[in-house]
């Protein structure tokens, strides 16, 4: 709101914040999402290397949802980046729909970890099975 009454088209003004993260075949941007990868000084670029090599894969809060985490920052001051997203279907193509992200202070609890078989479903479509964890959930060491 504050946005309009100074003027601005949109919060991603092509200042401080960069450029607003564009929707393509793969991914689908909310406006909420935006807003919070403004909060959170978080870019496009972050939000998709946290989709691309998550450390913990949750089941999301809203239904039909995933959560996916990705700790950052320095021993001394510990945050995760968490990205909640949802599979879509638009004309037979499969795409994910980014719906918010959020930086966790610290290290957040382990709540239901999804289990290995639902696992495969959601990473068959972007990534090749070399990918994949064996055995546990969290991401594979290479």
């Amino acid at each position: 709101m504050l946005n309009k009454q100074l003027g601005f088209k949109n919060s991603f003004n092509n200042g401080r914040w960069g450029k607003k993260p564009q929707g393509d075949k793969t991914y689908e941007w909310t406006l909420h999402v935006q807003e919070k990868m403004r909060f959170y000084n978080l870019s496009e670029s972050r939000v998709r290397r946290v989709l691309h090599s998550p450390k913990r894969t949750e089941w999301g809060i809203a239904p039909n949802t995933v959560a996916m985490m990705q700790p950052s920052a320095s021993s001394k001051n510990p945050y995760e980046i968490w990205i909640m997203f949802q599979e879509i279907n638009q004309a037979g193509k499969k795409k994910r729909r980014i719906i918010t992200a959020w930086r966790y202070p610290g290290k957040s609890p382990v709540r239901d970890p999804i289990p290995e078989d639902i696992l495969r479903e959601i990473k068959k479509f972007t990534f090749p099975a070399a990918c994949l964890p064996v055995g546990r959930v969290d991401r594979p060491v290479k």
